[in-house]
Formats: structure tokens, C-alpha cells, sequence
């Protein structure tokens, strides 16, 4: 019965977070147009400048919607949305959702790797808070305090300049060597390259992702380091945690099973957004290391004033946010058995 009444509340409050998810993402997007309606200039000017003439220009801003009226220009562009179609680049003239989903398994690529790996931080993070103030743990503090503070784009040079130029090992940028015959199926190269046995192609893809996930995953395994240090340092001085100690249970289990699954409920948090804004483009690792995703998609569109891309990139960044943060209340709850939906 218990269980029941649980399943009814779960399903209750998803639909209900994805029914209110649909207003929040009509009132950023009403939010991007109007700021990009009242920046100063001429998107399709900027773009072609002085390589067209006039009635060129108009020609093209007729062809974008941009000659009509703002107000129709909102409406045209959220009837667009509802039916799925964020219209067309002014630079490419290629539909901005294909541009989006070309771009998304680069971004995809990145991103899982470096969620997985960046995990190490938290068991670091936990071990040290029961070494405290030891040898273990102060070198622990200036390691990722000092990491922690080095700008990434930095370290992915850094990176590169030893890595790849001096010694060679890795390559510096891109997703795959371009002599290497690639059929696209899926559009992940690692993905691709095993559908079509492509070994070599593989290792070669795997090469171009050490790098920058290594860059990411030393940023982000450090602050969640540091945060699981404090929230342990804290928690392992809690009543239930001495109770615990005092009935002879393992250490281990203590630290492990009790301790650190109270800590997890703030760090899944951080987690869950680290993973939406890693979804979204870290857009300075993929300029770095030459990675097409959507972090470096984003940018080459509000360089160019790019409306429609813009409008779609930041509405594909909001509907990942409120996914992933419907997934962490969701798993605030089995991991809490005190939240209820």
C-alpha cells in the first residue's frame, strides 16, 4: 500500500514539475528576444557588413522575419516552437534545430566521461574529512585549492603545450585524426567507430578526448572535493554518526553508509547543474581544444547575432536544466527517505 501511494506521489510530481516546466520555458525564451531585440544594430548588417547591397539587405531580412513588426516576430516565434521548428541560422541558412543535434554528441562525448571520473572527487573529498588536519589532508587542501583556482582554458593549454607539443603523446584538438575514413551513423565518433569496426578510429577518438575531459574532470573532481570534505568534517561529529561508532560498527560502514549518504543530498545539487552546464557547452574547454559542440556553437551565434540559433541554444539549455533538476528531486528522495513528493 505504502509502496503504492509512494509510486502515485512520484508520478503526480513529475507531471506536475513538466507541466510547470512548459510556462518557465516560454518566459525565458519571451526573455532572450526581447534582450536581443533591444541591443543596438542590424543582425543581418553585421553579418554580411559592407559585401551586400541595400536592397540585399532587405531582401535578406524579409527572408529571416526581421522586417516585421517585433510583436509579429514573437508570435511567429513562439508558434514555431510549439510546433518544434526554431527556424533557420541567418549565417548558415541550415535549420537551428539539425545545427543543435549536430553539435549535441560532441558536447554528449565530453560530458559523460567527465561526470564519471569527477565522482573520485567525492571519495577523496570523504576520506580526507576522517584524516583531518593530517599530513593527508593539508596536502590534499593545497592540491585542490591550487587547481581549483587555475583558470581551465589555462590549464587545457598547459595541457597541450606538454602533452601534445612537447612529448607528443596526445593529440591537441579535434575529435578524430582527419586522415582516418569515418562513417557517420549516430554522430558519436567513439559510438560510430564501434558500430563500424573501426578500431583504429577509435583509439584515435579516445586519444582526442584525454585531454579535455582530463581538463574538466581536475576542475570539477576539486570542488566537489572540497565540498564533500566540509559537509563530512561536519557530519562525522553528528550524534547518529557517534552512536553509530559506539555500537561497534565498521568504519567503513560509518563512513561510507551513513555519514556520507547524509552528505550526498547537497552535492548531488551541484552534480546535477555541473552535468546540465557541461550538457550545455563548457564553452571554454571546447574552444580550446577545437571541439565542435554546442558551448562553442552558442558563441560563434551571438558573435555573428545569430537570433534564431541563439533563441534555440538557450531554449535546449533550459529544457536540459529543468530535466536534470526534476532527476535530482527525484533522486533526493531514494536517497532520503524523508522527502516526499
Amino acid at each position: 500500500m505504502a509502496q503504492s501511494k509512494k509510486a502515485t506521489g512520484l508520478k503526480a510530481f513529475i507531471i506536475t514539475r513538466l507541466v510547470l516546466l512548459i510556462p518557465f520555458l516560454f518566459f525565458v525564451l519571451s526573455v532572450i528576444f526581447i534582450i536581443l531585440r533591444i541591443i543596438p544594430g542590424d543582425p543581418v548588417r553585421a553579418l554580411f557588413g559592407q559585401h551586400v547591397t541595400e536592397e540585399g539587405l532587405q531582401k535578406l531580412r524579409h527572408e529571416v522575419g526581421l522586417d516585421k513588426p517585433l510583436l509579429n516576430q514573437y508570435f511567429d516565434l513562439i508558434t514555431r516552437v510549439i510546433r518544434g521548428d526554431f527556424g533557420v541560422s541567418i549565417r548558415t541558412r541550415r535549420p537551428v534545430l539539425e545545427m543543435i543535434l549536430a553539435c549535441l554528441p560532441a558536447t554528449v562525448e565530453l560530458t559523460i566521461p567527465t561526470i564519471i571520473l569527477s565522482t573520485i572527487g567525492i571519495y577523496i573529498g570523504s576520506y580526507c574529512a576522517t584524516k583531518k588536519d593530517t599530513v593527508i589532508d593539508v596536502i590534499n587542501k593545497i592540491l585542490t585549492t591550487g587547481l581549483y583556482s587555475i583558470p581551465v582554458f589555462w590549464l587545457g593549454i598547459l595541457f597541450q603545450l606538454i602533452f601534445g607539443v612537447s612529448l607528443g603523446w596526445l593529440p591537441i584538438g579535434g575529435r578524430i585524426d582527419p586522415r582516418i575514413p569515418l562513417t557517420k551513423v549516430t554522430g558519436f565518433v567513439t559510438l560510430d567507430c564501434i558500430i563500424t569496426g573501426n578500431m583504429v578510429g577509435f583509439v584515435s577518438a579516445i586519444e582526442h578526448l584525454i585531454l579535455p575531459v582530463v581538463t574538466t574532470t581536475i576542475w570539477i573532481s576539486c570542488m566537489l572535493n572540497r565540498m564533500t570534505r566540509s559537509e563530512m568534517v561536519i557530519t562525522l561529529k553528528k550524534d547518529f554518526i557517534v552512536a553509530a561508532k559506539s555500537r561497534g560498527i565498521p568504519k567503513s560502514i560509518v563512513i561510507y553508509k551513513h555519514a556520507l549518504k547524509n552528505v550526498l543530498l547537497p552535492i548531488i545539487t551541484i552534480m546535477g547543474f555541473t552535468f546540465a552546464w557541461l550538457l550545455g557547452g563548457y564553452v571554454v574547454v571546447e574552444t580550446t581544444f577545437s571541439i565542435n559542440g554546442i558551448g562553442r556553437l552558442l558563441v560563434s551565434a551571438i558573435y555573428s547575432r545569430d537570433y534564431p540559433l541563439i533563441e534555440g541554444c538557450v531554449f535546449f539549455y533550459t529544457i536540459l536544466v529543468g530535466i536534470i533538476s526534476l532527476v535530482v528531486d527525484i533522486t533526493y528522495a531514494f536517497i532520503d527517505p524523508r522527502v516526499k513528493f
